[in-house]
């Protein structure tokens, strides 16, 4: 978006969008704090592009549907520290015949812990969260044995979705 001359503008809601054969017109309302939050604006162009998630308020007004499955493996993703040789600069990949795992850098030495929980997996009570030692123990399964997770800022469970709008113009 630089490159072309713009840029994203945080803290604004999509609150309507309308097209008709030739424009469309988004109305937008400024959030957070200061002169402008709240004030509402209208942005005319030739094109919309929804980039605002599962749900995302852009399919949704333009009664666009998705269409898919879940992936039925749950997921479970961590925000850790790594002790051990783990490279700084890629993703890392471990696999074992019970679980996969991903690890991928994030900024300020953290690093991303992502993993298939194996399909015998007791589903988890709503809102919990894995335990360190669970992860570690998926990692020491699949991983080379010499990697330590510690200090979580964030764990979760999560399911994904293979979903998508069967077409992308309207």
């Amino acid at each position: 978006l630089a490159r072309q001359g713009q840029a994203v503008e945080r803290h604004t809601e999509l609150v309507s969008v309308d097209q008709d054969d030739s424009r469309v017109r988004a109305v937008l309302r400024r959030l957070g704090e200061g002169s402008e939050s709240g004030q509402a604006e209208v942005v005319e162009a030739d094109y919309l592009v929804g980039c605002d998630g599962s749900h995302s308020t852009v399919r949704h007004q333009l009664g666009m549907h998705l269409e898919g499955t879940d992936y039925s493996p749950l997921v479970t993703v961590a925000d850790v520290a790594v002790e051990g040789p783990l490279p700084r600069n890629e993703v890392v990949l471990f696999s074992s015949p019970v679980v996969g795992i991903l690890l991928a850098p994030l900024p300020e030495g953290r690093t991303l812990f992502a993993c298939d929980l194996p399909e015998d997996h007791p589903p988890p009570p709503p809102g919990s969260a894995p335990a360190l030692t669970e992860l570690q123990e998926m990692l020491d399964v699949a991983g080379p044995g010499n990697l330590r997770l510690h200090d979580p800022d964030w764990l979760s469970y999560f399911r994904c979705h293979l979903r998508l709008v069967p077409h992308y113009r309207t």
